[in-house]
């Protein structure tokens, strides 16, 4: 008789629980020897969840190789390697049947052949698809006992590390905090900066440019500070979700602090002395931005307003286009670089008065501008996609963590710290792709005529302030490329850099036209 093996692991973790590849591979090959049968061939997914038949390569050529008839018999060390859910295995032996090839497990001594060992073969994948469902429900159920004991079971967390204090079997073990002390300072300083009046954005450069890194090994943000400022883990509690009163609960943690009282209540006092309340939103458009490139980095510049009182107590607003690096990553990235936009505007317009006036080029705007915009649907679309398959590869992660779980072969502290991980990643994906799909409907009602165009060109000048803003940016950007500016910001130096599909429609046909006096 010949026979197949195949052979399958999740991950290469197993290698230290005995389900390696060669483990199964020395017993299928064993029993296949005592049984005098041939070998065939040996199938191998290596890495790969059980969770679904058609993500994995090597079952896919074992079903075809089966349909041609080359092997009697397929081998698995147990019947959760072939697969893990009902569906799949029913209609992977339904497959194997048909083409009067047989399945048998050398763990699980059951005649397939038969009503009762088909039977059982269902029952013993019901079991363990029910089994992976509510391993969830389990474990949500153990994090909040352990939270109301006072056990911190999240994700990691700077200046603290996960030991085992006790080990009942791989999948259940008792762990608890312990202070990493280099970490622990780091978080220490954090709160003294902050409590001596830092702001975040100072800390966060004083962080970066001293080349410290966050838990994973990321450059800080301001949100990972604010994050750390407000995690009462740091004094020794645990907060918790309670859902039978809908609100979050503090309880006494078992692990040492590593923040004071006083130091935190300095702190929290700090924050809330430093809530502002909100500013009102200043309603300009600006059509430069994206656009306008720093002179010191070449990234896009991003708007920025600020307000002064005069002497005459009359509050002013100055409105800027700032580097968009500096703004995010802070000054050990860049600089602010600001650009007063109403004067960059200015010159930028009055050179488009004159390019658009022209009239070649009127009706190639309307259709530049619904062009610009069907491709950023286009674009969109693509993000959408993308946004969708990173979410379905976390929950396919997700789930890869329950079958090692499952399986024993991942310890309870590493499972609930990736699927807390994972979590955060999911809802992460759900909420851009939820804004993706509204920028998607927006764009559908923005497409304009030539009528509106021509409307709005006639007196470009005195309508273009009070025109709707997304026109304006669609106009702009459906004409210009890039607007740059030397490192002296010297407005002498702007250079307009069209379109590539415009120039051949500019009288002097330049790629670019410089400011002169």
């Amino acid at each position: 008789m010949l026979v197949a093996l195949y052979i399958r692991v999740s991950t290469s973790e197993q290698a230290e629980f005995g389900f390696s590849v060669p483990a199964q591979n020395k017993l299928l090959k064993e029993y296949a020897q005592q049984n005098n049968w041939m070998i065939y061939d040996i199938y191998t997914d290596n890495g790969l969840s059980g969770k679904s038949a058609s993500n994995r390569p090597e079952l896919q050529r074992l079903l075809e190789d089966a349909k041609l008839g080359k092997f009697q018999k397929v081998l698995v060390w147990k019947i959760n390697r072939l697969a893990r859910n009902v569906i799949d295995l029913l209609e992977i032996t339904e497959e194997l049947k048909r083409h009067q090839v047989s399945l048998q497990s050398i763990s699980e001594q059951f005649d397939l052949s038969s009503s009762l060992g088909q039977f059982t073969l269902q029952m013993m994948a019901a079991v363990g698809e029910l089994e992976r469902k509510t391993i969830a429900e389990n474990i949500q159920m153990g994090r909040h006992q352990r939270n109301k004991r006072g056990i911190y079971c999240g994700a990691s967390i700077l200046g603290y590390e996960t030991r085992t204090i006790a080990y009942q079997s791989q999948r259940r073990k008792t762990t608890e905090l312990y202070i990493i002390p280099e970490e622990a300072q780091l978080v220490r300083s954090i709160f003294l900066m902050y409590s001596e009046g830092k702001g975040l954005k100072a800390i966060v450069n004083f962080l970066n440019i001293n080349g410290f890194q966050s838990k994973h090994q990321k450059h800080f943000s301001i949100s990972t500070i604010r994050k750390i400022l407000n995690n009462p883990v740091y004094i020794g509690n645990i907060q918790y979700f309670e859902p039978s009163i809908q609100q979050n609960v503090t309880v006494e943690g078992h692990h040492e602090p590593i923040i004071s009282m006083n130091l935190w209540n300095k702190v929290k006092k700090s924050v809330k002395n430093n809530q502002k309340k909100p500013t009102k939103v200043i309603e300009r458009c600006y059509p430069l931005s994206s656009i306008l490139r720093c002179p010191i980095c070449d990234s896009s510049m991003i708007p920025f307003n600020t307000s002064q009182q005069r002497k005459s107590g009359q509050r002013v607003t100055y409105h800027y286009y700032i580097c968009n690096q500096y703004q995010n990553k802070g000054i050990a990235v860049c600089r602010p670089n600001s650009i007063p936009a109403d004067k960059i505007e200015q010159l930028i317009l009055s050179k488009l008065k004159n390019i658009i006036n022209h009239p070649s080029l009127l009706k190639d705007i309307v259709s530049r501008i619904n062009s610009s915009l069907e491709e950023k649907q286009k674009m969109l679309q693509k993000q959408f996609s993308s946004i969708n398959k990173q979410l379905k590869e976390t929950k396919s992660k997700k789930q890869r963590c329950f079958s090692l779980f499952e399986d024993e072969v991942m310890d309870k502290a590493t499972f609930v710290d990736r699927i807390s991980s994972y979590k955060e990643q999911e809802a992460s994906f759900s909420k851009e792709k939820e804004q993706v799909e509204i920028e998607i409907s927006q764009l559908k009602l923005k497409l304009v005529s030539f009528q509106e165009v021509q409307s709005l060109l006639i007196k470009f000048e005195e309508l273009w302030p009070t025109a709707p803003e997304e026109q304006q940016k669609v106009l702009v950007k459906s004409l210009i490329e890039k607007v740059t500016i030397n490192q002296d910001r010297e407005f002498e130096s702007v250079k307009i850099f069209f379109q590539p599909e415009i120039l051949p429609l500019i009288a002097d046909g330049s790629n670019s036209l410089q400011h002169q006096n």
